[in-house]
């Protein structure tokens, strides 16, 4: 074969077979001897069995192994933030030694929906590992906290810059005619490579194989060209779907930005103040349990009166401003909020509406942006140290009043269904 050197002994021959036409597998030999046929064999890393779909399986499932051996060999015991990395450096580690191995190849499998949907949730498992969420938060909230792209988008960003390889090469290269016998004899409903790439180019909207092929750009051009339509795309995609989840309100005035973490979550946390986000981080994205959100979402009659206070419904604005059995926490630690508020507004916190106040302690920054030049200063973060304080002592303060009162709750009675 041209340009190759082929290794007898390590060589074997797989059948591949074909969806309409099943074959007899006929011997191969080389210098007169058999090249064993096999069912499975590994090539650069890659997987290659007797059919697209067992490829794309295997690939998968070996990339699964990996990437959870890769994440555990990294993160060890601090990699959930308690006493070790904070939320920000997970992420990077995250991207830069997990994620290519998660993805190793797939550029070349374009698996389907079905399989990348396994590989969202893998990512997604991950990332409310790392932020200790439940799993039932809503999809879109682990985009706009994480900044990382959908694995799908990341496939296709691979695929698109593999193509601008292949169309770079020389014109008497076999890739070359190989991509040209491609796009002039495959139908668009074809599962070849190259077919599937155009249609990812059409999704968006980054014209056709053809074109590139005949006019290629440089690399950086094309590059930058691809991440601006990628980014564009699943930036409409996932903010069109922040406002239908009514747990994400806190999140609504942020917008999704490939590749930037949620400012409140980018800065440099002590293990303390790491600890203190999983009430926040809670909070912000509606799974925080309280007494109107169990009698929603469970069986059982559920009360939604507070438990420890029992004057009015237990939401999310009466247990961070307005109980009085929680008013010894509040009280020290709002002094300091109003301090610092008013160091960088100039403004009076108090002064604010209880529905805005709620909104500034739970997501401060689309707030405070308009007075800080950048979520980096040290203002935005001693501000978001005394919220995180304020959080973090109402949740130890009510989960032991809680407990103490336990005994005195009613019993649990299944709803009565409606007869007609």
């Amino acid at each position: 074969m041209e340009r190759y050197l082929l290794q007898p002994t390590k060589s074997v021959h797989i059948h591949v077979s074909h969806q309409r036409k099943k074959g007899v597998s006929t011997p191969l030999f080389m210098n007169n001897d058999e090249i064993p046929s096999v069912q499975r064999a590994i090539h650069l890393g890659i997987i290659r069995t007797d059919s697209m779909l067992n490829n794309q399986k295997a690939n998968v499932d070996e990339n699964f192994k990996k990437a959870r051996r890769k994440a555990y060999s990294i993160f060890g015991s601090g990699y959930k933030g308690q006493a070790g990395l904070n939320v920000l450096s997970i992420i990077h580690l995250y991207k830069s030694y997990v994620l290519p191995v998660l993805l190793y190849g797939l550029e070349l499998l374009l698996p389907p929906e079905r399989i990348i949907n396994c590989l969202e949730a893998f990512q997604r498992k991950f990332v409310k590992e790392i932020l200790r969420l439940p799993d039932n938060t809503a999809n879109a909230a682990v985009y706009l906290l994480s900044g990382l792209l959908p694995i799908e988008a990341q496939i296709h960003i691979q695929a698109l810059t593999f193509l601008h390889t292949i169309c770079s090469q020389d014109r008497n290269s076999i890739e070359w005619a190989l991509l040209e016998r491609q796009i002039s004899f495959k139908s668009v409903d074809s599962s070849s490579w190259f077919i599937q790439v155009q249609h990812i180019m059409w999704k968006y909207e980054l014209g056709t194989v053809a074109d590139l092929a005949d006019n290629t750009p440089k690399k950086g051009k094309w590059k930058t060209r691809v991440l601006k339509a990628v980014h564009s795309y699943w930036s409409d995609q996932i903010d069109s779907l922040t406002p239908l989840y009514s747990t994400l309100f806190f999140l609504r005035q942020d917008k999704y930005v490939p590749g930037k973490i949620l400012p409140l979550l980018s800065l440099e946390y002590t293990a303390r103040e790491s600890e203190r986000l999983k009430t926040k981080v809670r909070l912000l994205t509606g799974t925080y349990m309280l007494q109107t959100k169990r009698k929603n979402f469970n069986q059982y009659d559920i009360n939604p009166t507070c438990q420890m206070c029992g004057e009015e419904n237990e939401t999310a604005e009466h247990f961070v401003l307005k109980c009085s059995a929680l008013h010894s926490v509040r009280q020290s630690i709002m002094v300091d909020i109003e301090r610092q508020w008013g160091a960088i507004t100039e403004t009076s916190f108090n002064t604010l509406p209880v529905d805005e106040q709620l909104y500034i302690l739970i997501n401060s920054w689309p707030t405070l942006k308009t007075f800080l030049k950048t979520h980096l200063s040290s203002e935005f973060h001693e501000f978001e140290k005394h919220c995180g304080r304020l959080l973090y002592g109402l949740d130890r303060t009510r989960q032991l009043l809680l407990v103490t009162n336990a005994s005195q709750r009613p019993p649990r009675t299944k709803h009565t269904q409606k007869t007609n």
